[in-house]
């Protein structure tokens, strides 16, 4: 993260069910329904995975994602039309929420500001790292 001082960081979640998920190695209740590097199997053919059919509900997400990757890895930034008026330097509560109408979204922030909390708590209780 020490790179995001220099450069504007976009944070995303993905609330969309694959048709496989990682999270299927998970048997805890409860069940989780997508973890992480659920993603990838909509950017590139993957062992494990299955193949994407035309045909279904998950090829326009695919097409949609591969889109959006696309675009941020030639201009360095996202252009998703709903989030023209993003503004990276805000305090990490607006995330890509992706699916089939990808925008903006805050609905991480009580999860966000709870981690915050602890790190903060954790960092002044070590006396060495806060001179």
């Amino acid at each position: 993260m020490a790179h995001a001082h220099h450069s504007p960081v976009y944070l995303y979640w993905l609330p969309r069910e694959a048709a496989k998920s990682f999270a299927s190695e998970y048997k805890q209740e409860p069940r989780v329904r997508v973890c992480h590097a659920d993603e990838l199997q909509y950017l590139f053919l993957h062992k494990g995975f299955p193949e994407i059919p035309i045909e279904s509900t998950y090829a326009k997400f695919s097409q949609n994602l591969v889109r959006n990757w696309v675009v941020f890895a030639d201009k360095g930034k996202p252009e998703i039309p709903k989030c023209t008026q993003l503004n990276v330097k805000d305090n990490g509560e607006n995330w890509f929420q992706l699916d089939d109408d990808t925008n903006l979204t805050t609905i991480l922030k009580h999860i966000i500001r709870f981690w915050d909390d602890c790190i903060n708590e954790i960092y002044l209780s070590l006396p060495i790292l806060h001179h």
